[in-house]
């Protein structure tokens, strides 16, 4: 479990640094939520899947190219980009929504 929470904090603190600038982020949140959207729909809708996917390509790209001015790292490493990019967009999920809980109940 260590060596998992490790290779995590990595995987995290890396996609971190390639992605700095604050409406960079903010664009990766959106593409990422788009592609949590777009799996469940892939053997419902699969057009909609692929314009969601589509879509998420585009922001993270756009991100990169315009406040970043680097290329994604999806075209040197698909699979860390990935998974970086989804261990960032659930932790900052679980941060918001426990910030938000705790605004709406506090104790």
């Amino acid at each position: 479990m260590n060596r998992l929470r490790r290779v995590a904090s990595h995987t995290v603190d890396s996609y971190l640094q390639a992605h700095r600038h604050p409406w960079n982020r903010r664009l990766h949140y959106l593409a990422f939520l788009c592609a949590t959207i777009a799996w469940p729909l892939l053997f419902r809708h699969w057009p909609s899947a692929l314009s969601l996917a589509l879509l998420h390509y585009a922001l993270s790209a756009f991100g990169h190219y315009r406040f970043e001015h680097n290329h994604p790292g999806f075209y040197k490493r698909p699979w860390l980009g990935m998974v970086g990019g989804y261990l960032w967009f659930f932790l900052r999920t679980y941060q918001w929504l426990k910030s938000v809980t705790r605004t709406l109940f506090p104790k």
